[in-house]
């Protein structure tokens, strides 16, 4: 997929999650022409910065996860089975994982989910929206700012007048999610005696091996 414009030395992170969306026109358009549901996969992007002539100026940017993060740790099945235990007995907790999954895999929508799995916490496993600031060591205004982000004018939670959406970046597809995770482990400490969470730096190194791909910046 090629998305241009003038002039083409813009910077790139301003065009962020370009390359998403117009795969995403592709694939919402063979939906309704009636060609049926597809998938893209992301792997890489070609950048095209300059064109004069016979001479074209281009970097790649190909998807390669860092080897040590994408060895499979050692087996632990008593931690694979209290997590299969843990989200058969607590129908929020298991909404909230699910969500954290989902989000993993759609990056241009990974707030959404993030957001929705947090308000699983909220409404079922007894948290406040002051106990997540707390838990994530932010504060209410951080809160605020992410419901902000979340409902308004950003094509998150809520239809734009203007069209425009959120687009993927670290922020949204990284720390959100990785936030979400931390609090998943926090609901599980508290329903759940003895257990202790991951979260912080080894909860970060769980998802650096359960992210598929870079997002385009």
């Amino acid at each position: 997929m090629v998305r241009f414009a003038t002039p083409l030395d813009r910077n790139m992170d301003e065009q962020a999650a370009d390359s998403h969306f117009m795969v995403r026109r592709v694939t919402a358009s063979l939906l309704m022409s009636g060609f049926g549901l597809f998938q893209a996969l992301p792997v890489g992007r070609v950048l095209f910065t300059d064109i004069w002539g016979d001479a074209v100026t281009w970097t790649a940017q190909c998807d390669h996860p860092d080897p040590e993060l994408t060895k499979m740790p050692e087996a632990d099945a008593n931690e694979l089975y209290g997590w299969i235990r843990a989200l058969c007995l607590h129908t929020p907790l298991r909404r909230a994982a699910e969500d954290a999954h989902t989000a993993l895999l759609n990056p241009h929508e990974a707030l959404v989910y993030v957001y929705r799995g947090l308000e699983w916490l909220v409404e079922g496993m007894g948290f406040t929206w002051d106990d997540i600031a707390k838990e994530l060591g932010g504060t209410k205004n951080d809160i605020r700012e992410l419901k902000k982000t979340a409902n308004h004018e950003t094509g998150v939670r809520h239809a734009s007048k203007s069209g425009l959406k959120m687009r993927a970046n670290l922020r949204n597809y990284g720390s959100y999610i990785a936030g979400l995770f931390d609090m998943i482990n926090a609901a599980r400490a508290k329903v759940e005696s003895g257990y202790v969470t991951v979260a912080g730096k080894e909860g970060g190194k769980i998802l650096a091996r359960a992210i598929p791909h870079v997002p385009f910046e």
